[in-house]
């Protein structure tokens, strides 16, 4: 059935009862090829700086423009478990931050478009989306010890180079307007075989076209 406002799909027809909402209990967060255990949330923020044009005679905005590069930081909270202080369970070998010397990545794995349930977890597996978090720091770590709660909780925020998605290519589920972007430059960008969307060749020009 689908909704006539929107075109979102509920398919109920499936054997395995399929829900559209993204839930926690379908992601897998792994650094390296090892999950992250006792991770009590995991918040991924991004930020981009925009900039409003105005001009003289003009009452509003006439154009808005991006005047920076985009940033990507996370937040952890985690418990102390299996003998794991969080910057270990990232595997990482120190308990300082002041101690890191090589950038980390962190892929979020998301399995909740897996067409096979129960199926193993792989790159080749299908519906699976996987986002990668590129060259990553801790900027921040924290370690409370508190008289009224007995289980410590450690938080860290984390600042990532860039993010991209890897296979499959997500965007073959929605269709991209040839309008908006002819050259496919944004999904291009996306899984990171750009840096940038301002560095394409003609691009300015394939716009005001």
């Amino acid at each position: 059935m689908a909704y006539p406002n929107t075109g979102t799909v509920f398919d109920v027809s499936r054997d395995k009862g399929n829900t559209q909402s993204g839930l926690s209990t379908q992601i897998i967060i792994k650094v390296g090829i090892t999950p992250i255990g006792a991770l009590q949330e995991l918040t991924v923020a991004q930020q981009r700086p925009l900039q409003r044009l105005y001009e003289v005679g003009t009452d509003g905005t006439i154009e808005i423009v991006p005047n920076g590069a985009t940033t990507y930081e996370l937040t952890a909270r985690r418990l102390v478990f299996d003998n794991l202080r969080l910057p270990e369970a990232f595997s990482r070998g120190f308990r300082f931050i002041a101690a890191q010397r090589v950038p980390f990545d962190i892929e979020i794995i998301d399995t909740s478009n897996l067409d096979v349930p129960n199926s193993e977890i792989s790159d080749c597996a299908s519906g699976l989306v996987s986002m990668t978090y590129k060259n990553c720091w801790f900027q921040a770590y924290g370690t409370p010890y508190a008289a009224e709660n007995y289980v410590i909780t450690e938080t860290a925020t984390i600042w990532a180079e860039t993010a991209f998605t890897t296979t499959p290519d997500i965007t073959t589920d929605r269709q991209l307007e040839t309008e908006t972007d002819n050259q496919a430059i944004e999904s291009l960008v996306n899984k990171c075989d750009r840096r940038g969307s301002f560095d394409a060749t003609g691009l300015l020009n394939s716009i005001i076209a």
